[in-house]
């Protein structure tokens, strides 16, 4: 407006000056009649006037126009800032000094406030000292100290926690800008909040899962790690001890794929429970996976471990209902005390799985200590298991074969494949070593296979040589019995190597053989169906029914070794063969002994009727390349050791 005014004036001026040179000097110029000049001066007096008068107008209204102008251009940029304001996730405010030397007083401040805070723009004008009131008490002596800094250094940027109206914290990024006048003294303060809360919460949650199980809501192994990184420096320090467990649910796994994982989810969350309830509040409870759990007990030693043992073990066994089913489940226990069974968590969790292991093996719902000889024998157990896993990949499994002959021309009539590790550290493995560890890795069903299809090329090479074959005896594992492709998996291999089906003879353990004795006699019969030939194995060690002896479609009966020792000596042993081998005959069953390696059993044996005979006194497993031997040459006496 100043400059408007100017403009107006100087125009004024400018024109009033040029009008009254210009019109006296053409008056003298053009009026000669010297009494007609003063009526022209008169018009030229009104003239101006008028002219004057249409110029201020046109002045006057040409600077309204352009106020107007800058007025609603003003207006567009005020509101286009308002609705910047208004979709910004920050608060934008400005403070102002207050008088005597007072707290700054809020002189503006963005609408956003009234989402961040729950108080509305009016109520922080007016109360100078609400900001200072909402801090988290925890941080505002902090958040003092950082103002103290702000004045001298001008500007500030740090995070708090502010109290929303409706009580709960929320986290606030603040940043602030001092303003100072030309001569450097503060005049007032710009800044910005943004509500950095969900970040903070996203942060909490990341700890969270980086430090706790997402199942149970119990430590995971990192904070294990810290939590006993403190406990034992602090017990190596102050020469005390610590204990650690491991602690095992029994026959977890099998719950978990006759219930579902629901159920055994629901059933690992409430052992988690139990645990934790069971123990003092300075112990740590940790889920290591699985059913698996890691306890760390701060100050213990192995007399309180046995307790507290006791204790758990007390609540797993409470009844538990899980899919409408009630269980009662038991926990085997490992006990590692610091530091005589480690220095620290590594070396104490390996001892106390190792002492779980133990426990385990000697029957479950128990607890065992670490004993380093225990420990040793699982080590090696856990290294053959993993040596396993690559035992068939790597060509490391063979077949020995061990001759069955005629119990009286002592002819050839058989071999039974037995399998073994060639293992590269530790030689030649009999089955005793490994076949357990591939029953409990789940590793059997593979080996079952690799053996059948071993033992079907081995016939069909024999054949190809030209030599009179003799059928191979397989002994079937309960995984490979029940396996559902079994019929055609066998159907599958004879014809892959175009073998007549009667060469093969597959052995069935009494045990296996009883375990679902409906499903056996089904599955016997469609075996017999493909014409494959069947025996039992080890009989008289189970508890098998004659009733369904009779019914199950077997070809052959195995005595167990057991029996055959004590032919010589022991006149019940003696009985039972007797009694087995009139059993066989009475349904139409051949009869072999296992195990013959005196000519006293054999002897007996031959008298009361055995068919076939198997043993050291015939023959021990000999490589493929000796029995090729055998069948090139028949008849085969007693062949040497």
């Amino acid at each position: 407006m100043i400059m408007t005014a100017s403009r107006i004036v100087a125009t004024f001026v400018l024109f009033g000056t040029i009008w009254l040179f210009a019109a006296d000097r053409v008056i003298d110029l053009l009026v000669d009649d010297t009494w007609a000049i003063p009526i022209w001066r008169w018009l030229k007096g009104f003239t101006s006037i008028a002219l004057s008068a249409v110029l201020i107008y046109w002045l006057v209204r040409r600077a309204e126009r352009m106020q107007q102008k800058l007025e609603l251009e003003t207006a567009r940029q005020r509101d286009r800032l308002a609705h910047m304001l208004d979709v910004s996730p920050a608060v934008i405010y400005a403070l102002k000094p207050s008088e005597h030397n007072g707290p700054w007083i809020v002189d503006f401040v963005s609408h956003k406030i009234e989402q961040v805070s729950g108080y509305p723009v009016d109520y922080w004008l007016g109360h100078p000292r609400l900001w200072r009131d909402l801090i988290h008490p925890d941080d505002l002596q902090r958040v003092l100290e950082d103002q103290e800094r702000f004045k001298t250094q001008g500007w500030l940027h740090h995070e708090y926690r502010l109290r929303h109206a409706d009580g709960h914290y929320c986290w606030l990024d603040d940043h602030m800008v001092m303003m100072r006048d030309e001569e450097g003294q503060p005049v007032g303060v710009i800044g910005a909040w943004l509500d950095v809360s969900n970040r903070h919460r996203d942060g909490e949650r990341i700890r969270h899962l980086a430090n706790y199980d997402a199942l149970t809501g119990l430590p995971n192994r990192n904070l294990l790690h810290e939590r006993a990184r403190h406990v034992l420096a602090h017990a190596a320090q102050q020469r005390m001890s610590a204990v650690v467990l491991h602690v095992n649910i029994d026959h977890f796994s099998a719950i978990n794929e006759t219930l579902g994982h629901e159920a055994g989810d629901q059933l690992l969350r409430e052992m988690a429970q139990r645990l934790t309830h069971t123990l003092r509040p300075q112990d740590t409870v940790s889920r290591m996976g699985a059913d698996n759990f890691i306890i760390l007990l701060p100050g213990a030693c192995a007399r309180d471990a046995a307790q507290i043992c006791l204790r758990l073990m007390t609540g797993v066994a409470e009844p538990l209902a899980v899919a409408d089913q009630e269980l009662r489940l038991t926990a085997s226990i490992g006990v590692a005390e610091f530091p005589e069974d480690g220095p620290n968590l590594a070396a104490l969790s390996q001892a106390a799985e190792s002492a779980v292991h133990h426990a385990k093996r000697e029957g479950r719902n128990t607890v065992r200590f670490f004993s380093r000889d225990v420990h040793e024998q699982v080590r090696e157990t856990l290294t053959l298991t993993r040596e396993l896993r690559w035992a068939v990949e790597r060509e490391q499994l063979v077949l020995h074969y061990q001759p069955q002959v005629d119990a009286r021309t002592q002819q050839l009539v058989g071999v039974e494949a037995l399998v073994r590790w060639q293992h590269p550290e530790h030689g030649l493995l009999s089955p005793a070593r490994f076949i357990g560890l591939a029953e409990q890795a789940g590793l059997i069903q593979d080996i079952g296979t690799w053996v059948l299809r071993e033992a079907l090329r081995q016939l069909a090479s024999w054949r190809d040589q030209g030599l009179p074959v003799v059928p191979v005896a397989v002994n079937l594992s309960a995984a490979q019995f029940a396996h559902p492709g079994l019929v055609e998996l066998l159907r599958q291999m004879l014809q892959q190597f175009h073998l007549p089906p009667e060469w093969l003879e597959l052995e069935l353990t009494e045990s296996v053989a009883m375990q679902n004795s409906d499903n056996t006699i089904a599955v016997m019969a469609s075996l017999k169906r493909l014409g494959v030939k069947l025996s039992i194995d080890d009989f008289g060690t189970g508890y098998s029914s004659l009733s369904y002896l009779r019914r199950f479609a077997i070809d052959k009966l195995k005595i167990d070794r057991s029996f055959v020792v004590g032919l010589s000596h022991d006149a019940q042993d003696e009985a039972i063969i007797t009694g087995v081998i009139n059993l066989a005959r009475s349904l139409g069953l051949h009869i072999l002994a296992e195990g013959v390696e005196t000519p006293a059993q054999q002897a007996v044996l031959c008298r009361h009727g055995c068919d076939v005979l198997q043993g050291y006194l015939f023959g021990r497993p000999m490589a493929a390349e000796h029995i090729a031997q055998l069948l090139a040459h028949p008849p085969v006496a007693a062949i040497a050791a």
